[in-house]
């Protein structure tokens, strides 16, 4: 029997999937990270199919920690019949200078008056950390968007900052963490659907599609032709005492980019890549995105 007579057979009984192929392999994981100083987890979930390399750390998060974040406002939302239409006012003490806010930029006067889907879209697309920071006071604390990350059956987040409270100390940063698959692992659960309505699902969909940040990791090593999801992050830099002169580029906290590939088919390949510790240049860092990004391309199959 010849092997497309196999494949045939192996496609009518349900045997085979092309997302069997997503994984990266190890000796790719190898070549693209070994003599990089920095730690990289990753992670891919397409279909029954996961694997993980370096699972074992746990990450910064950085600012893909506002997707938790989106889904549980939205969760709190449809509990409580609010409405993501529904105005309401900025104030100055809540739009903070000197940090990211693409919506203070646009409001010098530091008042400002948006629904909270524009909120959640400048949270989710542009990455604004004080949108962030009021979607965390609107859940209730960001021990509340911890718990609910948890009761969807995802124990290896660990939530406890702000946005403010980490432009605060840069230290902080690593506070808020998680395995790569955990991250995978909450992608998969929310866009698999019944956690969040089919309209407020399409709305993260919608803003994280548009993501205006990060498009120089993995997004860029992806066939352009395919939509990816996705939400990135990253850290100020910093040199510890004992690195003093080990990289003229200091050493960054975190750099992350976590989200789905929408396959030919229709399928969802979720992708999570998380930077630790990182001495490399951002130019550097992009390149290890790209080339995982490449790698499971190339093990898909998939062309521009």
């Amino acid at each position: 029997m010849s092997k497309k007579s196999i494949l045939i057979i192996f496609l009518l009984l349900g045997l085979y999937s092309p997302t069997s192929c997503a994984q990266l392999t190890r000796s790719q994981y190898k070549s693209i990270t070994e003599g990089k100083d920095a730690s990289v987890g990753v992670a891919v979930v397409c279909g029954k199919m996961k694997s993980a390399f370096r699972n074992d750390i746990h990450y910064p998060l950085m600012s893909v920690v506002k997707f938790p974040v989106a889904v549980c406002a939205l969760k709190k939302m449809e509990c409580e019949g609010d409405s993501v239409d529904r105005m309401v006012t900025l104030s100055p003490n809540q739009l903070h200078d000197g940090t990211y806010c693409p919506l203070r930029s646009e409001h010098p006067d530091g008042w400002a008056m948006v629904s909270i889907r524009q909120i959640l879209d400048y949270a989710l697309r542009l990455s604004d950390n004080n949108a962030c920071d009021w979607l965390i006071d609107y859940c209730g604390g960001i021990e509340r968007v911890d718990t609910f990350v948890r009761s969807l059956g995802i124990k290896g987040f660990k939530l406890t900052q702000t946005e403010a409270q980490m432009h605060e100390d840069i230290f902080r940063c690593y506070l808020n963490s998680a395995h790569p698959m955990d991250v995978a692992n909450l992608f998969e659960k929310v866009f698999s659907g019944g956690v969040i309505s089919k309209d407020h699902l399409s709305l993260i969909e919608q803003s994280m599609t548009k993501t205006a940040t990060g498009n120089n990791k993995l997004k860029a090593g992806f066939p352009r032709t395919l939509a990816f999801v996705h939400k990135t992050g990253h850290s100020d830099r910093y040199i510890k005492p004992t690195d003093s002169g080990a990289s003229a580029f200091g050493r960054m906290v975190g750099d992350c980019d976590a989200g789905f590939l929408i396959l030919p088919d229709g399928r969802k390949c979720f992708v999570v890549v998380l930077i630790k510790d990182s001495a490399l240049s951002d130019g550097g860092n992009e390149q290890i995105f790209q080339s995982i990004a490449r790698g499971i391309s190339q093990n898909l199959k998939l062309n521009e």
